[in-house]
């Protein structure tokens, strides 16, 4: 019923990480803090003119049309993920923003994505066909 008593311990290198599930307002502060993200980057390159652009080139339905490669763990802030995701570790270091800033690109990534499985965000076809299994038995 509560997220936050979904944990795991996960390791990474020497280190003990404990990790929690993200509840539903954690994994909507994470998606917006990517959409706030991507609308800044959009108003920083021309706004409306790279609007006018993406619908000469069919717009949004093309995008939609296009096969999807895109990582589903993009969707969603990678720092937002592991504020909300990361309850303790056996680093001497305290977790605090900047140390979770300080994460080697590859710890943070396996993290980012250890929370999101354990929140049960599908990011694999594998994890999309058991959700869907999990949904059509429910």
């Amino acid at each position: 019923m509560f997220a936050s008593r979904i944990t795991k311990e996960v390791r990474i290198g020497d280190d003990t990480i404990t990790i929690r599930a993200l509840s539903g307002r954690a994994k909507e502060r994470a998606q917006q803090a990517t959409m706030m993200r991507a609308a800044a980057m959009l108003a920083q390159v021309g706004g409306a003119a790279v609007m006018a652009e993406i619908t000469k080139l069919g717009g949004e339905d093309a995008v939609r049309s296009a096969p999807s490669e895109r990582d589903p763990a993009s969707a969603f802030d990678q720092q937002t993920v592991l504020r909300e995701g990361i309850m303790s570790w056996s680093a001497d270091e305290p977790v605090t923003d900047e140390t979770v800033g300080d994460l080697e690109t590859e710890a943070a990534d396996s993290l980012c994505r250890e929370i999101l499985i354990l929140s049960r965000i599908a990011l694999t076809d594998a994890d999309k066909k058991t959700a869907t299994r999990k949904r059509k038995n429910a």
